[in-house]
């Protein structure tokens, strides 16, 4: 198998299906068959695209192991040292639920902490490859201030990842 370098990125995204919180087990399950049947000659260890998926009922499906790459990026110099985060939904054609939206600031916040990853090092998956992911209408700048204020918030210190 290959070993993710250190973590040095978390990468942002969106899987871009529409209305994915119906089903959403369903559709992580579709996204991680896709995923498989596209590397499984390379990479048979391969489970999905992403580390983690944060959906809109609340839950966080795990992809890859954190202790290996995933190919999500565009660019293997990323990939091999990025923790890739994506959100259930297209946000080109709809709004991030504020519900999902904290989810995912705790989880990130706490991928942050355990990883000592950089603010600045934390990307929308178009400021990489030419794309709109993780969607046009994603809060990314929102995303991150309030990140940064939980990380500096003693008082938010438990932890969501096992």
């Amino acid at each position: 198998m290959i070993e993710l370098l250190e973590k040095e990125y978390i990468v942002i995204h969106h899987t871009g299906i529409k209305n994915s919180n119906e089903n959403s087990f369903l559709v992580w399950e579709n996204i991680k068959k896709f995923h498989q049947i596209k590397y499984k000659e390379k990479f048979p260890w391969y489970i999905a695209d992403y580390h983690f998926g944060i959906s809109k009922d609340l839950r966080v499906f795990n992809g890859n192991s954190i202790e290996y790459p995933c190919f999500h990026s565009g660019d293997n110099n990323i990939n091999f040292k990025s923790i890739a985060v994506t959100f259930l939904g297209n946000f080109d054609e709809e709004l991030l639920d504020k519900k999902q939206f904290d989810l995912g600031v705790l989880m990130i916040s706490d991928l942050v902490k355990r990883f000592n990853i950089k603010y600045e090092k934390i990307l929308k998956h178009c400021e990489i490859v030419n794309t709109s992911c993780p969607g046009n209408n994603f809060p990314f700048e929102e995303l991150k201030k309030e990140i940064i204020s939980n990380v500096k918030d003693e008082s938010k210190k438990e932890s969501i990842i096992l």
